[in-house]
């Protein structure tokens, strides 16, 4: 068992959820990073492990660290997509690493994913929007997003964390041009129809 010194004013659970956060995207950096192993695979079973935690380690998130997170795990989605996907290889007969560039990504076959990392992440995907690793912090909202946290959001949490999640996704069209065309076409279309 761990001991926290104690910070005032919330300091400790502001560092946990950070750290939380951070653990996270170091996941997704790493499981973007490598190709289909058995390393990938651990990678992102901690990476659920963090993000699904059960009811006993949730914790209230901040807007920033849920953004982040929701950003790196559509990156991610699309990384393995680009890394997962194989396809005959003309000069040697077999398959090899489909890395192609973004206007030639395979379409996303969210139903059946072509490697089952893929659906670990899309799970995550789910878990994080259902709220597993906690709820978001009402104030936090308020402040980024210039809107009162009106007594209807707080019986729609989920709506909530969809429309930051949303926010997110926009943020890696405008800022990732590698993966914008294939984020657009198929992982958009999913989200807001689950909305």
């Amino acid at each position: 068992m761990r001991s926290v010194a104690l910070l005032p004013n919330g300091a400790n659970t502001n560092m946990y959820q950070a750290a939380r956060v951070e653990r996270c995207l170091w996941c997704t950096k790493s499981a973007a990073s490598i190709p289909p192993s058995q390393t990938r695979s651990r990678i992102l079973a901690s990476l659920w492990r963090i993000c699904v935690p059960g009811d006993r380690n949730r914790t209230l998130l901040s807007t920033q660290g849920f953004h982040s997170l929701s950003s790196a795990l559509l990156l991610l989605l699309a990384a393995l997509y680009r890394t997962s996907t194989t396809h005959d290889n003309p000069n040697t007969g077999r398959n090899s690493v489909y890395m192609p560039n973004s206007s030639s990504m395979a379409p996303a076959d969210f139903q059946n994913p072509p490697h089952p990392d893929l659906d670990r992440v899309q799970g995550v995907i789910r878990q994080v929007l259902s709220g597993s690793m906690g709820d978001l912090e009402d104030d936090n909202v308020e402040e980024n997003y210039g809107a009162e946290f009106g007594a209807d959001d707080r019986r729609h949490l989920s709506s909530v964390r969809r429309a930051v999640f949303l926010d997110a996704a926009v943020n890696c069209l405008e800022n990732s041009p590698g993966t914008r065309d294939w984020l657009l076409r198929n992982v958009l279309e999913v989200i807001l129809s689950e909305s």
